[in-house]
């Protein structure tokens, strides 16, 4: 399921707030492997000024940084001027600011909602903000709400696969 960090992800973890500033890192996931990198002003970043949501995707705008100062010129360079953020629903974007909130209360999004944390990736284990249900455990959602995991493994098997690709909030432990 990872990674998920699109914006619009972003945008509904910190509570639908705009402004707030984010990157993508430009090497993928292994780029966002640095941390101080990954979290910094260096490079292109871009500040988010209205979201559009539509499902788990939509729309994004905004204006792009360089090095933490607006850079016009940049902007008609390599996108014509346009204020739609590209690839606003691709994956590998993490947070880096969200303007008039203090530094300490971002890290707290950052550590518990960043979701290219690589640690999790490489160890398996869930992120934090996820809930794991376990085989003996009820279902805490959908149309099997109430009924225990391995019964729906038993009886619907195409559900299940379901779960697996469309739920960001679970794990199942199978």
């Amino acid at each position: 399921m990872y990674p998920r960090d699109n914006i619009f992800n972003i945008y509904y973890e910190i509570g639908k707030r705009v402004p707030f500033q984010v990157k993508r890192s430009p090497w993928g996931l292994k780029g966002s492997n640095n941390v101080e990198y990954r979290y910094s002003q260096e490079g292109v970043t871009y500040m988010v000024t209205r979201v559009f949501s539509k499902g788990k995707y939509g729309y994004a705008w905004g204006y792009l940084l360089y090095n933490g100062e607006r850079n016009e010129e940049m902007q008609k360079e390599y996108f014509n001027g346009r204020e739609t953020i590209p690839c606003a629903g691709c994956g590998e974007w993490c947070l880096i600011d969200i303007p008039g909130m203090p530094k300490e209360e971002v890290e707290k999004y950052q550590d518990a909602k960043d979701l290219c944390h690589s640690t999790y990736r490489q160890t398996g284990d869930s992120h934090p903000t996820m809930k794991i249900i376990q085989l003996d455990d009820a279902m805490p959602f959908g149309k099997y709400k109430g009924r225990v995991l391995r019964e729906v493994i038993e009886t619907d098997k195409s559900y299940i696969d379901w779960v697996v690709n469309n739920v960001k909030d679970y794990k199942l432990q199978l």
